[in-house]
């Protein structure tokens, strides 16, 4: 009797190791099971923080595609400014070629008495006036072209870095995303 006493002693003392053991396997699967749950609560915050700097960069690059467009506009308009100013400005250089340097000085020469060379005067500074606002606005007209061509080449330059960073982001985002598949299912 003492032999199946032993036995079921054994016995015993076997089920409490399997117990312990079993035990031990449940809570280390809970130790497991709490870090990869906080692995994933990390990667969750990854993930809104990626996604936020995408649609951060995705309004960036709306307001810098509307302000290139914006210049775009603005080049052609001045391209066009700048050739109605040419077109005029060679008018008034083939007229002072035709008629020389002198052509102002003879008209006022020419006067009849001294209200017509006053009236002359004027005339002869309104054209001058005249001359020098055509040539200012076709200084403009090309300052603002170069403008413009400056600002299209820097927003193209800050498109095209700003869509390099996004697709970065969302190479993040996917490996995250699939980091965060992968953890739940071990989870």
């Amino acid at each position: 009797m003492q032999h199946q006493y032993l036995s079921y002693r054994n016995r015993v003392r076997l089920f409490k190791n399997q117990i312990s053991s079993v035990q031990s396997q449940i809570n280390s699967t809970k130790q497991q099971k709490a870090s990869t749950q906080s692995e994933i609560q990390e990667l969750d915050r990854q993930l809104a923080s990626v996604q936020a700097e995408i649609t951060q960069l995705n309004t960036k690059i709306q307001e810098t595609t509307a302000n290139l467009n914006k210049s775009q506009q603005e080049l052609k308009e001045a391209i066009a400014t700048r050739e109605a100013h040419y077109n005029t400005l060679k008018k008034r250089i083939r007229v002072m070629y035709e008629y020389g340097n002198s052509g102002y000085l003879e008209a006022l020469l020419s006067s009849d008495n001294f209200s017509d060379f006053i009236t002359r005067l004027e005339y002869t500074n309104k054209l001058v006036e005249y001359d020098n606002k055509v040539l200012k606005d076709y200084t403009h007209s090309e300052e603002v072209i170069a403008t413009n061509v400056k600002t299209i080449a820097k927003d193209k330059k800050q498109i095209e870095d700003m869509k390099a960073e996004q697709a970065k982001k969302q190479q993040i985002l996917d490996n995250n995303i699939a980091r965060k598949k992968s953890d739940c299912k071990t989870a």
